[in-house]
């Protein structure tokens, strides 16, 4: 299944049979491209190709012979059910103009974020009403903080959670009247993902927006 090409690196090709660790629950990492090692002076030797599956207890081992945790998607074995999104979230709310809108963003790529900010300041919310946050453990922090009417949240998140399951784990969603998801061009939903994306978007508030995004995409979706 895995696709070495340098047979005698021993870290590289020790692929263990435990299982997965406690903290994950039931899946595998799946390589979002290949991936690569990298030595100053020598060619890059490829680890893994895209589409193979890792068990997450083998995730330090390949970071350790020069993969990223980015590189990686979590797939939930299919018999995982998504907790449906917090209450209240009453779209019913009169959301204010964009010059008045509150927005939050998790976005872990630096430059992804600065686009999506560019493209929220050019449809009209102001720099100084558009607060962001790149790492999930910040942003429950964040959401109480800023209450806001719009959330923009990357959809593979790094650690292999989704933005459906982060956003599931809170209490409450507070002001919020509408969601949307980002998602990597060339990315794809498993099928659990698509069934739970699919009965969370049965609010038309929900929304997927694939990257790299634009002002006439985002500009749309905020029309929406």
């Amino acid at each position: 299944m895995f696709g070495f090409v340098n047979a005698h690196h021993r870290d590289a090709n020790a692929i263990s049979s435990k299982p997965v660790a406690a903290e994950w629950p039931p899946g595998t990492l799946v390589s979002r491209e290949d991936i690569y090692r990298e030595s100053k002076g020598m060619p890059p030797i490829l680890l893994l190709r895209k589409g193979y599956e890792v068990s997450p207890t083998e995730l330090p081992r390949f970071i350790r012979n020069g993969a990223r945790p980015h590189q990686f998607l979590f797939k939930p074995s299919e018999d995982l059910e998504y907790k449906p999104l917090p209450q209240p979230f009453d779209t019913s709310l009169q959301t204010p103009p964009r010059h008045k809108q509150r927005v939050l963003i998790l976005e872990p790529d630096a430059k992804n974020l600065k686009r999506l900010i560019d493209c929220l300041f050019i449809c009209g919310i102001p720099l100084d009403r558009i607060h962001s946050v790149r790492m999930p453990e910040q942003f429950a922090w964040a959401v109480e903080k800023y209450r806001p009417h719009l959330m923009v949240v990357d959809y593979h998140l790094p650690g292999g959670k989704t933005g459906l399951e982060l956003l599931a784990g809170f209490n409450s969603l507070y002001n919020v009247s509408k969601i949307i998801f980002t998602l990597e061009a060339n990315a794809s939903l498993s099928n659990l993902e698509k069934k739970a994306f699919e009965s969370a978007a049965s609010r038309p508030s929900i929304q997927l927006l694939k990257k790299p995004v634009s002002r006439f995409t985002v500009n749309r979706l905020l029309a929406e």
